[in-house]
């Protein structure tokens, strides 16, 4: 399994190729599921290896920075600090990602990054 910043960042591995996708904060990025603490477990016991953030801007929490509220950033947010700051980052160049939008900036194109996690990074 991997995670997404948003359902609309997994939808695509999941109508292709049925892929079992973890959205950090659902769709708007602001539901608090799952809990760092739980997301850190599911980690470190493998059932998640990669972190897909970015996407489509205003979107979830690793998109444009959109994951925090009045009460203080979302689980979304501080699992993506986590994952910045704990994971390693996949070159583009490994997957045929890219590092930057493809075309001129628009609502609904960002570069997105891959992250590896978990043990033997």
């Amino acid at each position: 399994m991997f995670a997404t910043t948003n359902w609309n960042a997994a939808s695509p591995y999941i109508l292709s190729a049925g892929a079992d996708v973890l959205p950090l904060g659902g769709f708007s990025g602001k539901v608090p599921f799952p809990a760092p603490a739980d997301f850190r477990r599911l980690v470190a016991a493998g059932q998640v290896r990669y972190v897909l953030a970015g996407g489509p801007a205003g979107l979830g929490p690793l998109a444009a920075g959109t994951g925090n509220t009045a009460a203080g950033p979302t689980a979304a947010t501080r699992i993506a600090d986590w994952v910045a700051a704990t994971c390693t980052k996949v070159p583009a160049s490994a997957y045929g990602g890219t590092d930057s939008p493809a075309a001129p900036p628009a609502p609904a194109r960002t570069a997105r990054t891959l992250y590896r996690c978990g043990p033997g990074q």
